[in-house]
């Protein structure tokens, strides 16, 4: 039986496939077991190509699977699986050079010192402590409390281990009673009841870093200290990074400015800055900044490389929300008296316990703006202790070159914590540790910083960004600079204070650049009506895409006569107390210049004798977006909610009675209509924790597919629907009648100004002078900004 021509050909097309298969796989491995002629790196970098494409490597575990699945891009993608194939073919770390810090004798790690009694009401060692229930081993103890830096480490009851610096006062006792417990491996001995193996770890002693001291200023001394100030800016708000440029800038520094790569508006003004004063750069590679992101570490050692060719002492880096808060030559006094020592923050507690929470045990991958968790750190690279606490740091020069050098250890440390969640958090630190620089280390970076736990860790801001779980201080306001008041900032010897955000305090900004030139001019008047005023961007036409909604709106705030264009938008208070206002700077091409301050009405209705769950009463709604869930304030300053977007509700909550719960609202349930008045959606809010009584919901417009945009209403009832309050809102689309009759409800326009010289006039208009932050030079009679 003859087959078909068909089949045949069929036949002979798979057949000719399948060989050229296996001659292609035969030329690339001759290829790959000698070419001759490529230099090793041309070499291994087409080697590595060659794997990917003839192995299929299998995600390392659910958090791969979990990743690959959210990823949107192929680059990604492709990423993700060069790091699978790192971890399945062994290669994902490095061996790491002995430490060369005179405080770690290699020859006695891993020395046997004795079997000592132990109890659990008094641990002989006592620094950090570990159960592995599969896993124990002498090995895997000694690593970990390696790492972590302690003096001994020992094995006990199979399971556990144990790290501390100090075995004085314990009591040795017969080694058969530490023979008595079995690895969970079977195949040697862990210690026994009460009873621990003790073994060394190489460090000869604790690596304590002394905690820096105020010191005194010597008023007619000019201190030798040049410092390079790394300003790394974020966001939109230009006059607060001016305000805090005013506090540092020196004409004997140097400032070298990193703008996120997404933030456009603000590289302007640091483009500007940089035209003016001869002592400023702005860095050529802009990075994307995300929380906890891998980056970060490049853009400092960027920073490092980049001004190499100025005379500099000091490294400090910077952000917009942070102040000095003594003065600047206090600063330079405290340099000088520890000369050639970095000023790098500790954890403060268990370095064990730092480790565990810091995330060093999982592998992440920075890629589309986001630090993917893409794995289990299958195990963790030897030879290598760790150490850490803030990202903000104070590198002495010598510190600071070695971090880019082409040593050995720094070129390992710098790949290894390219997959590492905060890499500035530790890598400077973990460097110091294992080098010559070990001892050249003072164990603070000069800051103070506004914590509160409860509020500032909490998770859901960071999910668009991160997978995982950080915290994040937060902002001044009038009542916690007490926190940074001058005998608190003497005593503790800190220099600065962060986190500052004009839009929550203006005046906590304020009372730390008094209190920093309290040996010099402020530089401007105090009475002036703008002194504690916030001005925030929120569009910019150069910078902004605007789509038609956002369009429809931008028409709708100018005068129905008017055929210009918005310039830009900007959210303006006048202090602290005030209300926050929207200004619109406008005029056609070539005229005149434009400006109209709006003040937005919110329209609620809260019953005063009906608006109570339990204990609590509901005293306010407010309506928005860009919630800020630290801060629990609305980002979303214009107010603008378009037909696809995501609106908030805020509601604040007074306890007027016992609760008998530690939430600080009610359970709740809201009620959503559209701008047809048509039911389109219910929630239930959960009772929450708040330290200023807040609770608020968000609502995904995209979801509704029918809904009319218009004047919308949110109900809040209790839980049996008895209604509370509700708050009216506009919802945008891209049909201007609709958009303008929303804008003549909801914003009232407060005032307006045609001409430079009448809006200059104006205390609210974009170009009336603000002598607290704005910067046109330096007055080299004066030594000072103006």
């Amino acid at each position: 039986n003859r087959m078909p021509l068909t089949g045949r050909r069929l036949f002979l097309l798979i057949a000719a496939l399948l060989l050229g298969s296996l001659i292609i796989n035969w030329l690339i491995l001759r290829r790959i077991e000698g070419e001759e002629g490529r230099d090793n790196g041309e070499e291994d970098k087409w080697t590595e190509k060659v794997r990917r494409l003839v192995s299929s490597c299998r995600l390392p575990d659910e958090l791969a699977e979990s990743a690959m699945g959210r990823m949107k891009s192929e680059e990604c993608k492709e990423r993700l699986r060069e790091v699978a194939c790192a971890i399945e073919e062994r290669r994902l770390h490095e061996t790491f050079p002995i430490s060369t810090c005179p405080v770690y004798d290699s020859g006695r790690k891993d020395e046997y010192i004795g079997c000592y009694s132990d109890s659990k009401g008094r641990r002989l060692l006592d620094g950090h402590s570990f159960t592995w229930k599969g896993d124990n081993s002498r090995k895997k103890c000694g690593l970990l409390c390696e790492r972590a830096g302690y003096v001994y480490y020992g094995v006990q009851f199979g399971v556990e281990c144990f790290c501390g610096n100090w075995i004085e006062g314990g009591r040795k006792i017969d080694e058969e009673r530490c023979h008595t417990h079995s690895c969970p491996n079977g195949k040697e001995k862990c210690g026994g009841f009460e009873s621990i193996q003790v073994y060394a770890t190489g460090m000869t002693k604790p690596l304590i870093w002394s905690r820096p001291e105020y010191v005194e200023v010597d008023h007619d001394k000019e201190y030798d200290i040049r410092i390079l100030f790394l300003l790394q800016l974020n966001g939109r708000n230009v006059r607060q990074v001016r305000q805090m440029f005013r506090s540092v800038y020196s004409p004997k520094h140097h400032y070298y400015i990193h703008v996120d790569s997404r933030q456009k508006y603000i590289l302007n003004e640091a483009h500007r800055l940089s035209s003016i004063l001869p002592n400023v750069r702005v860095a050529s590679i802009l990075r994307s900044t995300i929380w906890g992101g891998a980056s970060l570490l490049p853009m400092v050692t960027d920073a490092i490389q980049s001004s190499l060719d100025l005379e500099w002492d000091y490294l400090i880096n910077m952000s917009e929300s942070d102040e000095m808060i003594l003065s600047m030559k206090e600063l330079e006094a405290q340099l000088e008296s520890r000369r050639g020592h970095s000023f790098l923050a500790t954890h403060g507690h268990s370095t064990g316990r730092f480790l565990e929470k810091q995330g060093f045990d999982y592998v992440f991958l920075e890629c589309e703006n986001r630090m993917w968790r893409i794995a289990h750190r299958p195990s963790f690279p030897s030879n290598i202790g760790l150490n850490g606490g803030s990202d903000w740091v104070v590198l002495h020069r010598s510190l600071a070159l070695y971090s880019i050098s082409q040593e050995e250890l720094p070129i390992k440390l710098r790949r290894l914590f390219a997959s590492v969640i905060l890499p500035v958090e530790s890598f400077f630190h973990s460097l110091a540790v294992n080098s010559r620089f070990c001892n050249s280390v003072v164990g603070g970076n000069l800051r103070i910083t506004n914590w509160n736990r409860k509020q500032g860790c909490r998770c859901a801001w960071l999910k668009k960004v991160v997978d995982w779980c950080g915290c994040s201080p937060l902002s001044f306001t009038s009542e916690t600079t007490t926190k940074f008041e001058l005998e608190t900032a003497q005593k503790r010897g800190v220099y600065f204070a962060r986190k500052f955000d004009s839009v929550v305090s203006n005046d906590a900004i304020l009372k730390a650049h008094l209190q920093s030139s309290r040996f010099s001019s402020l530089g401007w008047d105090l009475s002036h009506p703008r002194a504690n005023s916030s001005f925030v961007n929120i569009f910019n036409a150069e910078v902004d895409k605007s789509n038609s909604v956002h369009s429809s709106f931008l028409r709708s705030l100018l005068p129905s006569s008017e055929d210009g264009r918005v310039k830009d938008l900007f959210m303006y208070k006048e202090s602290d107390e005030t209300e926050e206002r929207l200004v619109v700077v406008y005029g056609e091409k070539g005229n005149d210049h434009k400006e109209r301050l709006f003040h937005f009405i919110n329209h609620i209705d809260i019953d005063e004798e009906e608006a109570n769950v339990g204990a609590f009463f509901l005293s306010s709604l407010d309506i928005g977006t860009d919630i800020d869930h630290k801060e629990e304030i609305l980002r979303g300053f214009s107010k603008f909610i378009p037909e696809d977007g995501e609106v908030t509700l805020l509601l604040e909550w007074i306890e007027i009675g016992e609760s008998n719960t530690n939430k600080t609202s009610p359970l709740c349930k809201i009620e959503w209509r559209d701008g047809g008045d048509k039911m389109v959606a219910t929630q239930t809010l959960s009772p929450y924790d708040s330290i200023r009584g807040r609770q608020f919901v968000q609502f995904n417009l995209q979801l509704l597919k029918e809904a009319q945009s218009g004047q919308w209403t949110a109900t809040v009832t209790d839980s049996v629907s008895h209604k509370l309050g509700s708050i009216s809102f506009g919802v945008f689309s891209s049909d201007d009648t609709i958009s303008r009759s929303t804008v003549e409800r909801l914003y009232r326009l407060v005032d307006e100004c045609k001409g430079e010289e009448e809006c200059r006039g104006k205390m609210w208009t974009s170009i009336c002078p603000d002598p607290k932050s704005d910067i046109n030079g330096f007055d080299s009679q004066n030594m000072s900004l103006y």
